[in-house]
């Protein structure tokens, strides 16, 4: 498998997973119990450590920070899933902004002071408004 194939595995594995509650628990269990084929779920526990997550505040953001086992940080952002997103999306479409950006920002901003060195550089990925999301906040740090 090319690395690029493989990536683009890695970060899709990540984002799917941002949609579940990852944290307290076995991860692995967890993953099965929202669907996940065994052998999936297994292979994500070995490869990826649960660091922070941001769950469904008000306007409806969750995101999830990841620790790659071999070293790096990615934070995955979930997409569209409940009511508050599709508003989230109307927002986004017809003004260019969405509560969710600064529910995230925030979520950064905590991640570097509680979890992370503040020089780490982080990968993000999303799926949908989380493709979104993910974008903004390569605009930074």
């Amino acid at each position: 498998m090319s690395d690029e194939i493989k990536n683009a595995f890695e970060y899709a594995l990540l984002v799917r997973a941002a949609y579940s509650n990852l944290e307290g628990g076995d991860v692995t269990q967890k993953l099965k119990d929202s669907g996940w084929p065994p052998a999936l779920a297994t292979y994500f526990n070995n490869n990826y450590t649960v660091i922070a997550s941001a769950s469904n505040d008000l306007g409806g953001y969750q995101g999830t920070l990841f620790q790659k086992k071999t070293g790096g940080y990615i934070l995955a952002n979930r997409g569209t899933l409940e009511p508050m997103d599709f508003l989230s999306d109307i927002l986004l479409a017809s003004t260019g902004a969405t509560s969710q950006v600064y529910s995230m920002l925030s979520f950064i901003k905590d991640i570097f002071e509680k979890n992370i060195p503040k020089d780490t550089k982080i990968s993000v990925t999303g799926h949908s408004l989380g493709g979104y999301l993910s974008s903004v906040a390569l605009l930074v740090k």
